[in-house]
């Protein structure tokens, strides 16, 4: 199922994305652990984009529940070109119910305009990301997490 949104999202189509998160239960939140972007795995020669490594972890914690007692989801982009989060205080064009229930927490971008834009305005883009590169949105309680990506996370 993709569906398109208004405002800060407009013309994205977005696909559900399985993953352990992709739905959650009822009365649980949703709660970003832990990013990291590992500075030391810079990936730059002739044959490969530069690109990092970066690792997200979510928590699905059920109310009343010790988060301390929850396993986290981790996703780990062994290639990741951007990045991007915006604050769910702020905005996000996903925060009504009734643009999550149908796809989910877990979404791939299939027409992004993010990354059309980056090959518009960003001359190194091209060398960074190849034709296949993917993006990726990760909807927390707190979060909107964006990420482009040359190959599929490993979720675990």
């Amino acid at each position: 199922m993709d569906k398109s949104y208004a405002g800060y999202y407009a013309g994205y189509r977005v696909l559900n994305w399985d993953t352990p998160i992709s739905t959650i239960s009822y009365g649980s939140l949703l709660t970003l652990v832990k990013l990291v972007v590992n500075p030391g795995t810079i990936l730059s020669s002739s044959n490969e984009p530069m690109s990092r490594e970066l690792t997200i972890e979510v928590k699905d914690v059920p109310l009343g529940r010790n988060p301390e007692e929850v396993d986290a989801v981790i996703f780990e982009f062994p290639a990741c070109i951007a990045i991007r989060m915006i604050g769910e205080f702020y905005y996000s064009g996903f925060s009504e119910e009734v643009d999550r229930e149908p796809l989910g927490n877990t979404l791939v971008v299939e027409n992004s305009p993010w990354i059309a834009k980056l090959k518009e305005t960003e001359y190194m883009f091209d060398l960074c990301a190849p034709d296949n590169a993917k993006h990726y949105i990760l909807l927390t309680n707190e979060y909107t997490i964006e990420v482009i990506s040359q190959c599929e996370p490993i979720v675990r």
